[in-house]
């Protein structure tokens, strides 16, 4: 090896180095709080705020963040139950605590055979920070690598996977599934871009694995939009790029196939969750769903995420306000910062052709996502969109907009001084910072106050507010300090990193600040939203479940829940049966019982007070327990608060619940060949890799 050679080998590697350990801070920085002793990285203060657990529904308890409520409803009671089957060496192949027994690894949800996944289950509590954490790093070494083959330097690669780690994306669903699978995606995107250009034996290696990889992240809907994203992108580059020709399309061909096979080494999962989802009556519904709206609430955030405030415990959230009624979460999932965004438009003809390429799929996917028309509409009737929300093609504008903003920053760094777009910034930065600080005058309360109060009213007469008046003007002090707080931090911060960018503009010799903005702007929006709890901060069952628990050990029937009590599938945590369940993949064993109870699916909750033939059709079908606040028809007092409190009422006459098969859901036969068949693919791929390797096709 010459010595050239072996300079530019090792500068790579400290290169490589260098960024490793800046994306490992720049992870650490938002899950940092979750890794000490005694706590979890997850809003378990939640469960004091729920009705079971309260004796007046109007009291409310601080929460830290009300929005990551499934992590705490769903994933972590799944995370249990799936702790708890293979703890006694079985496979959890149904939840017996939803309704009559629903799929349980065949929802691709649980991501039981995601590397994510695992640390949950290995550690209880410190799992879910090391989970976020990986997922981040992950991400952002993925999206530097995405950029690095696309044409970036070293320096923007590496900020293009530090935006990529701080996006909207990736921080609000950092404890969901969906990131399980973001995290591959860049990964998918370099391994085909590198494996279209020079096959070879290891590159195939690379497409599978990071397909296989995105597939066990456990979201499809994700899954399929940035595959479509990523493929338009390949396909793209080879038909702009010369030279063209058979070789071009070997190649292409080759790397689809072992996307392919990547994605079909999952089939044991996939295969029975798409005949589950052939059966579900959530497929018809979905298909026939009419276009929605523009988000025009989603545009706005993509500049100002927090001009509705946020879902934090001290932060108030005015999402209400909107009368889309859309969340913190859904509006924010495509933010990269409006500093990323401006330095896109700026330099966006200075870029190469690849990151223009990219950064043209990306603004397609984010008027798609924002359902602009009539492309909303167009998107919808396309085979397959149909079935997913499009809210979901945010991954597709975050994963190409990311890799593209280390360069378009670097450009825009390189250009002569923008002064009037500099000047520009500078103002508005400040006015914004100026604005965010209004709230906090005390001259400034009384009319603050006084439109609180008219606010509320409004959302009362709407109906979207239902406790008296005089609940929430008692609420009404920590509303305005918490309202205060939400501008300092949602507008201040964000507007003093554009008056930053604008001093950046102004001078060559600040250049160097524009990229530091961008990333100060990018860590006030995320920095914090994962909430760190204490582990004793978690209540015990609530008194009328312990009650439960004492009076049926073997657990041998089912009980219901009135009024929102009782979260469904929060009984998986305690190993008792809900007859209700939450987010059921299929037709539920016990659908026809609930119709016919009168069960809200959209409120998850029966109606109170029930009618006499309800309460008996329940009983008879094993029900034998209720949580209500109000007697129950037919039910004597078994436990629990007397009313108004939560109180549990026992129908003696109930038949015990048929047995929850716990049986192999229908085509894991079928999942198992396939699997095997692309497992036992992979060496002829990679035979042909190395076949079709004598002569690079550069894409």
């Amino acid at each position: 090896m010459s010595a050239a050679c072996y300079s530019a080998r090792l500068v790579r590697r400290v290169g490589l180095l260098v960024s490793a350990l800046a994306i490992l801070v720049w992870a650490v920085l938002y899950v940092a709080p979750g890794l000490r002793p005694g706590y979890v990285l997850l809003p378990l203060d939640l469960l004091s705020d729920l009705d079971a657990w309260k004796p007046d529904p109007a009291v409310r308890s601080p929460v830290s963040n009300h929005l990551l409520s499934d992590t705490v409803l769903q994933m972590r009671p799944w995370n249990e139950h799936a702790r708890r089957s293979f703890a006694e060496g079985r496979i959890p192949w149904t939840n017996p605590h939803q309704g009559y027994g629903e799929v349980f690894v065949a929802n691709p949800q649980t991501a039981l055979l995601s590397p994510f996944s695992w640390l949950t289950l290995l550690f209880p509590d410190a799992g879910w920070a090391l989970a976020a954490l990986l997922k981040l790093a992950v991400a952002a070494l993925g999206a530097r690598a995405f950029a690095l083959v696309m044409g970036a330097s070293g320096r923007a690669a590496l900020v293009s996977g530090l935006v990529y780690a701080g996006s909207g994306w990736l921080v609000v669903w950092a404890l969901y599934p969906s990131d399980g699978v973001a995290a591959f995606l860049p990964w998918l995107g370099a391994s085909l871009l590198h494996l279209a250009r020079e096959p070879s034996p290891r590159r195939v290696l690379a497409v599978v694995g990071s397909a296989a990889g995105a597939t066990a992240g456990g979201h499809p809907e994700t899954l399929f939009a940035g595959v479509v994203g990523i493929a338009a992108f390949l396909f793209w580059q080879a038909c702009r790029e010369r030279p063209r020709g058979r070789r071009t399309a070997a190649r292409l061909a080759l790397a689809s196939a072992s996307a392919a096979c990547g994605f079909l080494l999952l089939s044991v999962i996939v295969v029975p969750f798409l005949l589950v989802l052939s059966r579900s009556p959530v497929r018809e519904t979905r298909v026939s769903r009419p276009t929605e709206p523009f988000r025009a609430a989603a545009a706005v955030s993509q500049l100002f995420p927090g001009f509705l405030g946020t879902p934090l415990r001290d932060e108030i959230d005015l999402s209400l306000l909107h009368p889309r009624g859309e969340n913190f979460n859904e509006r924010s999932s495509t933010y990269v910062g409006a500093i990323v965004l401006l330095a896109l438009v700026v330099s966006f003809r200075g870029l190469s052709p690849s990151f223009r390429r990219a950064a043209v799929i990306a603004a397609v996917a984010l008027l798609a996502a924002w359902r602009t028309p009539p492309l909303a509409w167009v998107i919808h009737h396309l085979p397959g969109f149909s079935m997913m929300a499009s809210g979901r093609l945010a991954i597709v504008f975050v994963l190409f907009a990311s890799a593209a903003s280390g360069p378009a920053l670097e450009a825009l760094e390189g250009m002569k001084p923008r002064r009037l777009l500099g000047a520009a910034l500078l103002a508005g930065g400040l006015s914004l910072a100026l604005l965010g600080a209004a709230p906090s005058v005390p001259r400034l309360r009384p009319p603050l106050r006084a439109a609180a109060l008219d606010g509320i009213e409004r959302l009362r007469s709407r109906g979207a507010l239902p406790h008296a008046r005089s609940v929430y003007e008692a609420r009404l002090e920590a509303y305005l300090a918490n309202g205060a707080w939400t501008a300092l931090r949602r507008a201040s911060v964000p507007g003093l990193a554009m008056a930053l960018a604008g001093v950046a503009l102004l001078s060559v010799r600040h250049r160097g600040l524009l990229t530091a903005a961008a990333l100060v702007e990018l860590l006030a929006f995320g920095l914090g939203y994962l909430p760190a709890v204490k582990r004793s901060a978690e209540p015990g069952p609530p008194p009328a479940l312990v009650d439960l628990m004492r009076l049926d050990p073997g657990r041998e029937f089912a009980f219901a829940s009135f009024q929102s009590i009782f979260p469904p599938d929060l009984a998986t945590t305690y190993g008792l049966r809900d007859i209700a369940a939450y987010d059921a993949l299929g037709v539920s064993p016990a659908a026809p019982l609930l119709a016919a109870s009168g069960y809200d699916a959209d409120m998850r909750t029966f109606p109170a007070p029930m009618s006499p033939e309800a309460v008996g059709r329940l009983a008879a079908n094993g029900v034998r327990w209720f949580l209500s606040r109000t007697p129950v028809s037919g039910a004597i007092p078994a436990g629990g608060a007397p009313p108004p409190g939560v109180g549990l009422y026992e129908r003696e006459d109930a038949t015990r619940p048929p047995p929850s098969p716990d049986v192999p859901p229908a085509g894991l036969a079928a999942g198992i060949v396939l699997s095997l068949a692309a497992l036992l693919s992979v060496p002829l791929l990679g035979l042909v890799s190395r076949l079709s390797s004598s002569t690079a096709t550069p894409l």
